[in-house]
């Protein structure tokens, strides 16, 4: 299978995981989120990022179901990398007061297939994100951790592993 089949599936399973989520969803219940995130590289890449999320979610029992749409600058010494990404994430709230677990994945799609010296294998990541986090009204702060890797769909499949400082604020 050659990795553009495997990014055509990829994208077309994002389509039908999107659709399940915000179908069902009249636009009166979805709540919709600007975020702004600020982070730093885990790996050896000695990497900044500046990331910016729009979302929408809904209720779902003690959950919400946020999908989001995110723009990223990744600045190494040398190089910039833009990313574009989707993610679906599922937010716990761990009680009354506000704190709340945050686990999602998403698709990306990265403006060059290489950063500085590192070779990023291709232009298409998944990513897996973790986050924790406290909300009070329309507000939350949160750290958030996100691996972006080529899933061995390349190559070569170094990752870029990162943590964001992120603000959040939902409009009703």
């Amino acid at each position: 299978m050659t990795s553009a089949c495997t990014a055509t599936r990829c994208k077309a399973l994002w389509g039908l995981l999107l659709g399940a989520l915000l179908l069902p969803c009249s636009a009166q219940a979805l709540q919709k989120e600007f975020s702004l995130g600020a982070g730093t590289s885990l790996n050896s890449l000695q990497s900044t990022q500046l990331m910016v999320v729009v979302a929408v979610q809904k209720p779902f029992r003690e959950f919400l179901l946020r999908a989001e749409a995110s723009l990223e600058a990744v600045q190494a010494p040398g190089d910039t990398l833009g990313v574009l990404g989707g993610a679906l994430l599922l937010r716990l709230p761990l009680g009354a007061k506000g704190p709340f677990l945050e686990l999602g994945g998403g698709l990306n799609l990265a403006s060059s297939d290489a950063l500085g010296d590192r070779d990023l294998g291709g232009p298409f990541f998944l990513s897996f994100i973790a986050s924790t986090g406290y909300g009070r009204g329309p507000w939350a702060l949160a750290v958030r951790y996100r691996h972006l890797s080529n899933a061995w769909l390349y190559e070569e499949n170094p990752g870029l592993d990162s943590l964001y400082l992120m603000l959040f604020k939902v409009f009703k």
